[in-house]
């Protein structure tokens, strides 16, 4: 008998339970928004301000002339971007681009920057030359810039004094002012973002883009990934040591 009821009773519950309604779990799309931003302001907090003021940079950050010095770098390649040749005092004495151009810097006995060449490979001409002149204190008082015209096969010269004008000179090889920087530790990353980035042979980054620099325990700089934040678009640039 208790076997019969217990039978019927299995049968009542699987009907019962055939006959209700799947219910299903809906997400909203702000809902999921809203969980992408809590993830990423959690990510954020990872990271604390940094100031990279003591970085060489040309639009991307190239590395500490201190550590360039200690670990005796005579060269950086950046893999599909720049080349730099590193003198023994940590700083830029050359720059090659993958698209034949190349610019040559020196420096007075102080550091401060003497002369920019800027020349093609092939053939061998010289765009134009800046020499720079200071006064005892150190103060940049003017800008000789003599520019060669392939095509006319003419020369100009001009000089430079107004402040404002030199202050682009003072400027190379600085980060923005306009750039501000995140960093873990932890990690070893670093991190800040920027908008519109152009590069090389027509390569673009429109939009927000997101740049994570990866460094090591020496504090030179491994690799380089930009996440285009608009364009969903991804560069990673490794860079290579010699000395």
């Amino acid at each position: 008998m208790f076997k019969k009821v217990g039978f019927i009773v299995c049968i009542l519950c699987l009907l019962t339970c055939e006959q209700q309604p799947k219910q299903t779990v809906k997400v909203s799309q702000k809902t999921i928004n809203q969980s992408k931003e809590t993830l990423a302001a959690v990510e954020e907090t990872d990271f604390e301000p940094f100031d990279a003021s003591d970085y060489l940079s040309m639009k991307l950050l190239i590395g500490k002339s201190a550590v360039f010095q200690k670990e005796k770098i005579h060269n950086l390649h950046v893999e599909g971007y720049n080349s730099y040749d590193i003198n023994p005092q940590g700083l830029i004495t050359a720059q090659y681009d993958i698209s034949n151009n190349y610019s040559e810097y020196s420096y007075t006995k102080a550091g401060l920057l003497k002369s920019i060449i800027h020349k093609q490979h092939t053939p061998a001409v010289t765009y134009y030359t800046n020499e720079l002149f200071y006064a005892k204190d150190g103060t940049l008082q003017k800008s000789e810039i003599t520019k060669y015209n392939q095509q006319t096969k003419q020369t100009t010269k001009q000089t430079v004094t107004a402040s404002n004008k030199l202050q682009k000179n003072l400027d190379y090889f600085k980060v923005s002012n306009e750039e501000s920087f995140t960093i873990n530790r932890k990690k070893r990353i670093i991190r800040t973002y920027k908008n519109d980035l152009f590069f090389c042979c027509g390569e673009t980054m429109p939009g927000k883009n997101k740049l994570q620099y990866y460094y090591n325990q020496n504090q030179l700089i491994d690799s380089l990934v930009i996440n285009g934040l608009d364009s969903k678009k991804k560069m990673t640039f490794v860079y290579k040591y010699s000395n």
